[in-house]
C-alpha cells in the first residue's frame, strides 16, 4: 500500500548532496525519504510529493522454537 508523502513534512526526509560528474565534479544539495529512499535533487525551498511504499519490509518470527541441543541423542 502506498501512502502519499507530502514535501511539507521534513522530517521524513534526510539532506545529502549528490556529485554530479564534471571537471571539476559538482555537488548539489538533495533530499532522501528516510523510509522508501526516493531522492529529489532541490534547492530546498520546496520538497515534492511523492508516493512513498513505505521501509523495506523484513522477515519476522514469532515463537520459534530453540535449536536443539548439540549432545541431545535424536
Amino acid at each position: 500500500m502506498a501512502i502519499l508523502v507530502s514535501g511539507t513534512v521534513r522530517v521524513v526526509f534526510e539532506k545529502h548532496e549528490l556529485e554530479v560528474p564534471d571537471d571539476p565534479p559538482v555537488k548539489v544539495p538533495a533530499y532522501r525519504c528516510r523510509w522508501c529512499g526516493f531522492t529529489v535533487v532541490t534547492d530546498g525551498t520546496a520538497l515534492p510529493d511523492h508516493e512513498c511504499t513505505g521501509p523495506v519490509g523484513a522477515p519476522t518470527y514469532h515463537n520459534v522454537p530453540p535449536a536443539p541441543l548439540s549432545h541431545h541423542a535424536p
